[in-house]
């Protein structure tokens, strides 16, 4: 308590000092801000005092602050969030995207043991040979049957240079296999993959804009128009969530003019220095590529304000989906005691003037946290004349759609039968083609087929489900004799067909299948490198680029 009394008695002292004199309305407004806060300060220690003193069970009192201020910015918005001293490593794989010491694999629970899903290019697991499907039977001589995931993590973790020695169970064999690893420094990979995905179109995709991204994104740009078949350019910016601002900022300064303003920040009225523009500070190298961004529901924050400058300033195409809608600025602050404080400090404006913050936070209704109606939206322009609305997220130059997959290939991936039959195929296939060449045969397929029969796969659709479920409401309602039949035709009609189902549904299911095998072999660069080259959007994006007089009639539909 006496930690807790010293900060609540500093607070008095500092607040009360400016109450003294009668001042202007402007400064009574204030003091009677203060002045709650004062208040309320001291309710609040009074509290916690009668708590420790008369509650009837004992009291851990740390957890009851975090939970009282964990509710208290709750109320604000979802981002301004506390974070202990005990979760710095949250804030550094935030930030920076470093995940600490490890082994580099990633993991889940498969029955007793935790089984190795993927392996990270270069790290520790993938250099000692561990591989998809491997159980994690002990770790430094500690056997771990029965141990959850955390537990096992918590182990396989630790400071960079230092050892861990792992056993792992392999189907390929009965006996047990132990190696003995080097931890290393595990980051995620922010730019997952770029590559030549049709003739003369690249594609780099950018997973988040944690620190350095910068560097790798005009790196891996290098490389690609070193090859001289890089025309024309895809940024791939689907499911990411932001990060850096400035990042984004320097790599809108590889295709726009030096000193172009492509964010502006205005913090709360009356904050010193409250408005700050953002210009891109290098010399363009690719200033006359055309490019497209493709963005959807998970294209977030920095992400928002690449996309949004490229199509504010009319220097490429977005496509997609619309984001996510994030206009909102958090900084971390240290706390003076424990931990640290992420907390929104402002708003981002593109450079046509537009927020695109998609939830008005701020207005205390019941219905806060509803998105703006588009009537409330305000319309801007472009630099060319085009129409663009704040309060909505970036709403593509052209509305891409998701093809629909089928329920049995989703049931097939969520039950691990896929995963399963990939680290089969690997075990009976020393190599594979490379990831944008690899395709299952007629003769493969069908031993896929052969092999979810052994395995006693089956599925409930969810149209089947529901039919359950009205057959409850309707025997509630006192009409299961007038509908029996019917809903007797419905179960036959809905029943699924597991032979039938894997051969109509192979389109889907396949994509699947392949991109886990691939996963297997080439690891997540691999994986991203089949999923790029057969995604729809990125085929339709390269055609679009590709076709010069579409593309700049959408950039410029008034010339």
């Amino acid at each position: 308590m006496k930690r807790y009394s010293l900060i609540a008695i500093s607070a008095l002292m500092m607040l009360a000092a400016p109450m003294k004199a009668q001042q202007s309305d402007d400064t009574k407004k204030t003091n009677d801000k203060l002045n709650n806060i004062l208040v309320g300060t001291e309710a609040f220690g009074d509290i916690l005092r009668e708590l420790n003193v008369s509650y009837v069970d004992s009291i851990d009192n740390k957890q009851l602050i975090t939970t009282a201020i964990n509710a208290m910015l709750g109320s604000l918005d979802p981002y301004t969030v506390y974070v202990p001293a005990e979760n710095e490593d949250y804030l550094k794989l935030l930030t920076t995207g470093d995940m600490g010491g490890g082994i580099g694999a990633t993991l889940r629970q498969s029955g007793d043991y935790v089984m190795i899903i993927e392996e990270v290019k270069g790290m520790p697991a993938q250099k000692a040979g561990l591989t998809a499907g491997d159980l994690i039977t002990a770790v430094d001589g500690k056997q771990t049957k029965g141990m959850k995931i955390n537990d096992v993590t918590k182990m396989l973790r630790g400071t960079p240079g230092t050892n861990v020695t792992v056993t792992i169970k392999r189907q390929s064999t009965s006996k047990p296999i132990t190696v003995k690893l080097v931890r290393d420094i595990i980051s995620r990979p922010s730019v997952p993959y770029a590559g030549i995905v049709a003739p003369g179109t690249a594609l780099v995709k950018v997973d988040e804009f944690t620190e350095g991204v910068f560097d790798l994104f005009k790196e891996k740009l290098a490389e690609l128009n070193a090859t001289g078949e890089m025309k024309q350019l895809i940024v791939d910016l689907r499911y990411n969530g932001g990060g850096n601002v400035a990042e984004a900022v320097d790599m809108l300064s590889l295709f726009l003019p030096k000193h172009t303003k492509v964010v502006t920040m205005k913090m709360k009225e009356g904050t010193p220095n409250g408005t700050r523009s953002y210009t891109t500070t290098l010399t363009p190298l690719y200033e006359n590529l055309p490019i497209a961004v493709l963005v959807d529901e998970g294209t977030a924050s920095a992400s928002e304000i690449f996309a949004g400058a490229i199509q504010d300033l009319d220097r490429g195409l977005v496509l997609g989906t619309r984001t996510f809608g994030k206009g909102l600025v958090q900084n971390i602050r240290a706390l003076s005691y424990d931990g640290s404080l992420k907390i929104t400090v402002a708003k981002y404006y593109t450079p046509s003037g537009r927020c695109i913050q998609a939830i008005d936070y701020a207005n205390k209704s019941e219905n806060r946290n509803k998105p703006i109606p588009d009537s409330l939206t305000n319309a801007f322009k472009t630099a060319h004349g085009r129409i663009v609305r704040d309060g909505r997220g970036i709403t593509p130059d052209s509305v891409l759609t998701e093809e629909e997959g089928s329920y049995i290939a989703y049931n097939l991936y969520t039950k691990d039968i896929i995963f399963d039959y990939a680290v089969r195929y690997k075990m009976n296939h020393a190599t594979i083609a490379e990831p944008q060449k690899f395709h299952l045969t007629d003769e493969e397929y069908n031993d896929f087929i052969a092999y979810v029969k052994s395995r006693d796969f089956t599925y409930e659709l969810e149209s089947a489900r529901g039919i359950r479920f009205m057959k409850e409401q309707i025997e509630y309602d006192g009409y299961t004799d007038q509908t029996k039949e019917l809903m007797s035709q419905l179960e036959a009609i809905l029943k699924p067909d597991i032979e039938k189902d894997l051969q109509q549904f192979r389109e889907s299911i396949i994509q699947y299948l392949e991109g886990e095998i691939v996963l297997k072999y080439y690891l997540n660069e691999g994986y991203n490198a089949y999923i790029e080259y057969h995604d729809p959007w990125v085929k339709t994006a390269s055609e679009l680029l590709g076709n010069k007089a579409q593309y700049q009639k959408m950039l410029s539909p008034n010339k």
